[in-house]
């Protein structure tokens, strides 16, 4: 019977638990050792001491209810804090037994308590930060939907329900190929399928600008970024979302205003250019007129020469040639045409165009052209049109700059080529003038000329354009005299879905 006694004691001294028993006037019997622990007590002290003696009288009023409930025959119990007199307030998950009696001796209680005072506390501020993460969540501007690796949507917060017009029940549970409008919605799981099996990106941290369909079923222009993360195991994907219809439209009237400013600028900043175009068509017109009249004086004076008449008739020809050549030129320079849509070019070939419109007004001013053309086969996605005016007006200042300037006028144009890190197409217009004036920067501001008869739009109007395109453009004082113009233009993939 002894060695029964103790191996049961031995197993209540050890139990994760506390555990006591009172007898039915509430005085002690027996304590584990976690409740010796708990509460500071002796145990060879503790027997026959009341239990509010130990706990104190706050505890024992919380706990109470519970153990009269046990001393009456229930079983209670109980799950809260309780404000102990030793070791301060604990949040316990407690159970009152009620201990049957014998003929001999009334009954008593057998008290369990399990101390879940930091489980509670890991529990409260994990409560805490999920609270103020959907705080964060559904206060974000961005629409945030988090979706399965079957594209099932997870998660939404109150952006992405206002934006899609849904409700979070309607949402969740439901593929998030319904956001989205044919054919993508179809093929959206071939896409997660796809990324899945091969691991390769095509939109995950990426973003990217794509089109959404709301629950009534009309589409809207948005702005989508995708991140990723695993959880036991299992793909999750969080896309964040932004409506840029706004955005959108307003890129398209600053397009539409830039294109209507640069041809108003083409038009008026470059009228000189006609009087230069008309003498170098007026070269060709010329000769070919002196060529047949002095064929038709050949006819007349009777000495039919057949390979003089055809040797003069091929004259005539070329410079036919050459004067439709100077005014398809004309035509496609001051067409305006669809100049909203960028597309592939090449640099090196549009400076050789535009050197080519200019080459009567570089001839009359004496001006001797360098170039070191170093774009080789890269294609560039741009307007075409807008760059040509940027070029134009670059070169034509330079021109203007050096024709007031004694000694020999050398206008140098280089491109440079980097496809490493950041990519980009550098354009260095140079001119051996007189130089930038003191305000330097100035000259990039509206209606700022140092030309007695300028508008001071053509500078601004460069800079607009080449922003418009993620460039920068700059101005520096060369090493010796003269200026230095340059802009860099970003080479993208020309193929946007790559």
């Amino acid at each position: 019977m002894e060695w029964q006694e103790n191996r049961l004691q031995l197993v209540l001294n050890n139990l994760p638990v506390l555990v006591a028993f009172l007898d039915n006037n509430l005085k002690y019997e027996f304590a584990n050792q976690l409740h010796h622990a708990w509460f500071g007590t002796d145990p060879d002290l503790l027997s026959g001491r009341h239990i509010r003696d130990v706990i104190g009288n706050e505890a024992y009023s919380a706990l109470e209810s519970h153990i009269e409930a046990a001393r009456s025959g229930e079983k209670s119990t109980f799950k809260g804090k309780v404000p102990y007199t030793h070791g301060g307030q604990r949040f316990i998950h407690g159970t009152a037994i009620p201990l049957p009696g014998t003929a001999a001796e009334d009954g008593g209680i057998m008290l369990l308590a399990t101390d879940l005072t930091e489980q509670k506390l890991m529990e409260d501020e994990l409560d805490t930060a999920t609270l103020r993460n959907q705080t964060v969540l559904d206060t974000a501007v961005d629409g945030i939907i988090t979706i399965d690796e079957k594209g099932i949507i997870q998660s939404c917060n109150k952006s992405a329900q206002m934006l899609f017009g849904y409700n979070a029940k309607e949402l969740i549970g439901q593929n998030v190929s319904i956001l989205m409008p044919s054919p993508h919605a179809e093929n959206h799981d071939n896409y997660l399928e796809r990324y899945l099996e091969t691991g390769v990106k095509r939109i995950i941290g990426i973003g990217r600008e794509v089109t959404g369909k709301r629950k009534d079923g009309s589409e809207f222009s948005m702005e989508l970024a995708v991140g990723e993360f695993t959880e036991d195991g299992r793909h999750f994907f969080t896309g964040f979302t932004r409506d840029i219809t706004d955005r959108k439209k307003a890129e398209y009237d600053a397009r539409t205003h830039l294109n209507e400013l640069a041809h108003i600028s083409r038009l008026n900043t470059n009228h000189h250019l006609a009087s230069n175009i008309s003498h170098e068509i007026n070269q060709p017109l010329t000769a070919i007129v002196t060529m047949a009249q002095a064929l038709l004086r050949n006819i007349h004076s009777g000495r039919n020469d057949p390979t003089l008449i055809e040797g003069t008739l091929e004259k005539i020809a070329r410079q036919g040639s050459r004067a439709s050549h100077i005014i398809q030129e004309i035509r496609q320079y001051y067409s305006k045409g669809d100049s909203g849509k960028p597309s592939p070019n090449n640099i090196d070939d549009i400076i050789t165009d535009v050197l080519l419109l200019l080459e009567h007004e570089v001839f009359q001013n004496n001006i001797k052209v360098e170039t070191d053309l170093n774009n080789g086969d890269t294609m560039i996605y741009i307007n075409r049109v807008q760059i040509e005016q940027v070029i134009l007006n670059l070169v034509q200042n330079a021109i203007e700059a050096m024709a007031g300037v004694e000694g020999e006028h050398i206008l140098s144009v280089k491109t440079t080529t980097t496809l490493q890190d950041y990519p980009y197409v550098e354009v260095s217009i140079m001119d051996n003038g007189p130089g930038l004036p003191e305000e330097g920067e100035e000259i990039f501001e509206h209606f700022f000329t140092t030309k007695q008869h300028g508008m001071g739009q053509g500078l601004p109007l460069c800079r607009s354009i080449i922003e418009a395109h993620g460039g920068t453009i700059k101005a520096s004082p060369r090493h010796s005299h003269g200026a230095i113009f340059s802009f860099v233009l970003p080479i993208e993939p020309i193929d946007s879905a790559a």
